[in-house]
């Protein structure tokens, strides 16, 4: 059997990226080369490499390498295989089937928290690859003839074919002093690409794809015509089936959407978008692209072979933001952010949200919700629009304050390029405010001979008023009565109407006793009822003075019983005149100019 060496190493300065074929040195003072990046069962970066560096399990540790000599930590190592399961020998070293055939591979975990290890081959600068290192998109199976380039510590960047693809045996470690330390894997051998001592454990590619790490070479002998030169490898995808739940890391570039930012699209169309490859030949398969926006949990598109995506834009309109990034198992491209606008695709009606059919003391702004970039207009007792906002509400600011009672809002949007939405209407109640009495002051005192015939005061033009005293209603005025600034009526119960002069009269009742009394007035627009107005006045009573001769004995009036009668028929007629009568003031269907 051919004597093989193991590549061991020499150093290469560290850096915060850590492609493959990067120099280490193991606490048992093998110097190898980085593999590739990896991911092991719960997505932690871990770097593959040859698993013969470890000594069967005897290194603990791998340091970088920087002008050879150790210079911080790379990782620990925490798993390794080299032939058969756990570091066993052939059976049958001379045999076509020599048994227990395994593989070559280490893995380095806990890695730096400020290295990142990366989907790339480093090329050391060889000036026939154009750019610092090859990125990996996959893995490829070996075939002979294939096209490969291995990158290592020692020798850099070496490139060839395949020249053979099948089970290889190589010394372990106490070979050649037991010489029945073989270990057997599964591999493939190039008789062009150059390798050397501390470049075991780097990566072995073709094109952007993973194929093995290098973990033996020639060694020619003293005195002895040179052997052919070779390299070999062990097979990528065998090593991984040792490595159950571990992921390769793969190089995957950022997702560009198609649609520019600030760009509009409408509602439920699809927003596209490509990953490109380069520098990669083609993109990583199995590749997605993950979307995130407000409101939804993330998800997945898929991505085509030549790289396109698209997702659907959510229904709601106005501005809208998301972040896209390529995935491919636990591989992250790192995300890209983009802000649109998103038309309607129909205009529904808008909504008021001011409250409505509630009295309110005044309406100098109506509220409501829209649809964003939207205008909303309004119409019936008020006018007045607003732009929505992108919080989808909108707010109208009257230029004048709406008329008391009831008002009738119509509101409708419309949008550039789309139908006018159908109208809302809502309806206010504007509580008007109490009306004057001018007539009375508050506290006046009046002689009981010298009361004032009406009470008057001034109003909203159109409002109904409602006096009362001492909580009775005043009678409206008598048939063909026309009080003072208002209309004539035609009947006792008829309503007192405001006209333009803004006045209002009613009747003073007639029998109010001597003492306190109390006005109370309101007035009403459309049924919309105002707090009232209210003062007191006092009503002085006259000396008792009685005429000479009519004095009887006792001292007492002589009144009799006829002036008794004639006494209370007077009394009853004037408090069926007092039976106080609500006056009212109709407002006109057609309301008057305020």
């Amino acid at each position: 059997m051919p004597t093989w060496r193991l590549d061991g190493g020499a150093p290469l300065k560290p850096e915060a990226d850590v492609p493959g074929g990067v120099g280490y040195q193991t606490d048992r003072q093998e110097i190898c080369s980085t593999g590739f990046s990896a991911f092991d069962p719960a997505g932690l970066p871990t770097v593959l490499t040859a698993g013969h560096c470890a000594n069967d399990g005897a290194a603990k540790t791998a340091d970088l390498l920087f002008q050879g000599v150790p210079n911080g930590r790379l990782g620990t190592i925490q798993f390794s295989q080299f032939g058969g399961p756990g570091n066993s020998r052939v059976l049958n070293p001379n045999s076509p089937k020599p048994g227990n055939v395994g593989t070559d591979i280490a893995v380095l975990g806990n890695i730096r928290q400020d290295l990142d290890p990366l989907p790339a081959a480093s090329t050391h600068g060889d000036p026939s690859v154009p750019g610092p290192d090859v990125k990996i998109i996959g893995t490829a199976s070996p075939v002979a003839g294939m096209p490969v380039c291995r990158s290592g510590w020692r020798t850099g960047w070496s490139c060839g074919h395949i020249s053979a693809v099948g089970i290889f045996l190589v010394g372990g470690p106490t070979y050649p002093t037991d010489p029945t330390d073989i270990r057997a894997f599964n591999g493939f051998l190039s008789y062009d690409v150059q390798s050397s001592g501390g470049d075991s454990g780097g990566p072995w590619i073709s094109g952007n794809y993973a194929v093995g790490t290098h973990s033996a070479g020639d060694d020619p002998q003293p005195n002895q015509p040179p052997p052919p030169n070779f390299a070999v490898a062990a097979t990528l995808e065998d090593s991984l089936k040792v490595l159950p739940g571990y992921q390769l890391e793969l190089f995957l570039n950022k997702p560009e959407p198609a649609a520019p930012a600030g760009s509009t699209v409408k509602a439920g169309t699809r927003i596209t978008g490509r990953v490109p490859a380069a520098p990669a030949s083609a993109v990583a398969a199995g590749s997605q692209v993950r979307i995130t926006y407000a409101g939804r949990q993330p998800f997945d598109v898929p991505v085509d072979a030549a790289g396109n995506w698209s997702f659907t834009v959510p229904e709601a309109p106005g501005p809208f933001s998301f972040t896209a990034e390529t995935v491919n198992g636990f591989s992250r491209s790192g995300a890209v952010s983009l802000g649109i606008v998103i038309s309607p695709s129909f205009l529904p009606a808008p909504a008021i949200t001011t409250p409505a059919n509630e009295p309110l003391p005044g309406l100098k702004n109506v509220e409501g919700t829209g649809t964003p970039g939207a205008t909303v207009t309004l119409s019936g007792d008020v006018a007045g629009s607003a732009l929505v906002g992108n919080d989808s509400r909108w707010s109208v600011s009257l230029a004048a304050a709406a008329p008391y009672g009831k008002v009738d809002v119509t509101a409708g949007q419309s949008y550039p390029g789309l139908p006018d939405s159908p109208a809302t209407t809502a309806t206010f109640a504007i509580v008007p405010p109490p009306p004057a009495v001018t007539s009375l002051s508050d506290g006046q005192h009046l002689r009981q001979d010298a009361l004032p015939a009406s009470i008057a005061g001034a109003g909203l033009n159109g409002a109904d008023v409602t006096v009362s005293v001492d909580g009775k209603p005043v009678p409206g005025v008598p048939v063909g009565g026309t009080p003072q600034g208002s209309r004539s009526v035609g009947q006792v119960l008829a309503p007192l109407v405001l006209v333009s002069g803004g006045t209002w009269t009613a009747p003073f009742p007639a029998g109010l006793a001597a003492g306190g009394h109390t006005v109370s007035v309101a007035q009403a627009v459309d049924g919309v009822v105002s707090a009232p107005a209210q003062l007191t006045f006092t009503i002085d009573a006259l000396p008792s003075v009685l005429p000479a001769g009519n004095i009887t004995g006792g001292g007492l009036a002589a009144t009799g019983a006829g002036g008794l009668v004639t006494a209370a028929i007077a009394a009853g007629a004037a408090l069926a005149v007092g039976i106080l009568l609500m006056v009212l003031v109709r407002r006109r269907k057609r309301r008057s100019a305020r």
